[in-house]
């Protein structure tokens, strides 16, 4: 039975921003997995659960560095639903209004 640390050992680039890159297959929204007890897991979670704590089922992983494929556990964070909600509402609000203004100076 293969460990976390068995599984990502030798497929893991460290990037420049400190991410930590799985050399894996992606999905479309551009997340790892690994394949763990027969299940295909999500392999930032699997990490963070592995090497920081548990992760509730009401909670979500929010990578800090903003990088879908990053497992670095130094750049994820739990956060419950309704907090993981509003950081995507911020960031939707950042891109859409404030962003395209902030590039251009226009306002």
């Amino acid at each position: 039975k293969a460990t976390v640390s068995q599984l990502i050992s030798k497929n893991v680039e460290v990037m420049p921003n400190g991410c930590w890159r799985l050399l894996n297959w992606k999905d479309p929204d551009g997340y790892t997995y690994i394949v763990m007890d027969g299940r295909r897991k999500r392999a930032h979670r699997a990490v963070y659960e592995y090497l920081v704590y548990p992760i509730e089922e009401s909670n979500h992983i929010h990578h800090l560095c903003e990088t879908t494929e990053c497992i670095n556990p130094c750049h994820l964070t739990r956060l419950r639903h309704h907090t993981m909600q509003a950081f995507k509402d911020l960031e939707s609000l950042w891109r859409e209004e404030v962003r395209p203004y902030a590039i251009t100076g226009t306002t």
